[in-house]
């Protein structure tokens, strides 16, 4: 908004006004409030996103649909928990990704469904190709 107004008024005048400062200020430390107000967290066995939360070796199903602008990871465990998080918000921070990533792998080796998109996004093939065959010979 300041570079705009630069642009505009061809001048830097509105550095000398206080209120314009005042206002960007104000603008970065909403925007920084919306982003950092936005919480994910795991453990060895759990996973949570805002208020969802989820048991990430006691999953059911797991899923990954797309959208406009990227893909959504759904997920749901053996307690009915779930949670529709972002794939890339969790992918983002590797340790947190690594926990979940595990999880994921186990509950689906252990049974859990799967959508293509899950299998093909998350690279689930062995797994899934595993467990088919560990099911076949029961």
């Amino acid at each position: 908004m300041a570079g705009f107004y630069s642009l505009a008024s061809w001048s830097l005048n509105w550095t000398s006004k206080w209120y314009m400062w005042a206002f960007l200020v104000a603008i970065a430390g909403f925007g920084y409030l919306a982003v950092k107000s936005h919480r994910v967290s795991a453990g060895a066995d759990w996973f949570r996103d805002q208020d969802q939360f989820v048991k990430t070796y006691e999953l059911t199903w797991v899923e990954v649909s797309g959208y406009a602008g990227g893909w959504n990871l759904g997920l749901r465990d053996t307690q009915d928990n779930k949670i529709d998080t972002t794939l890339s918000r969790v992918q983002t921070n590797n340790e947190l990704w690594d926990l979940v990533y595990n999880g994921i792998r186990h509950s689906v080796a252990n049974g859990a469904q799967t959508t293509p998109d899950a299998v093909k996004r998350l690279k689930l093939w062995d797994v899934v190709r595993l467990r088919d065959e560990r099911a076949a010979d029961q």
